[in-house]
């Protein structure tokens, strides 16, 4: 597991955009993995563990963001028809020997969402260190 930062912080942030990466390794094989994060957009807070991370998040409206939906959707979009949720099925289809599974014995959730039992430990203002930066 992975938690990181998926934007890059710079003066003018307004907070963290927090991401999470699970790798499922295969014998002799590639691994397969699930990407989650909070949002698009960079969460109006420092503490990371503020907002749920997931495989689905809200999608970007033309009304609230015209110029990401002009741009950076229309990008994702050629590559990806669901921008707004990412497959994880995959890691149910393979045992870690690199065997498929039968398909009957699949059984995976459509969503997943991680939230922290100890978010409100964390506080939400940006920290600065002694020269104020």
């Amino acid at each position: 597991m992975r938690l990181s930062e998926r934007n890059y912080l710079h003066n003018y942030s307004k907070g963290l955009s927090p991401s999470a990466a699970f790798k499922f390794l295969i014998d002799e094989d590639q691994s397969l993995n699930v990407f989650a994060m909070s949002s698009f957009f960079e969460n109006e807070s420092w503490n990371f563990f503020e907002k749920p991370i997931g495989n689905r998040i809200e999608p970007i409206t033309e009304e609230e963001h015209p110029i990401e939906f002009q741009t950076m959707l229309q990008k994702i979009l050629e590559a990806n028809v669901h921008p707004f949720a990412l497959r994880i099925g995959h890691i149910g289809e393979q045992y870690t020997s690199g065997d498929n599974v039968a398909s009957s014995e699949v059984n995976i959730p459509y969503e997943i969402q991680f939230t922290s039992k100890i978010a409100k430990e964390f506080d939400a203002s940006k920290e600065y260190n002694s020269d104020g930066e």
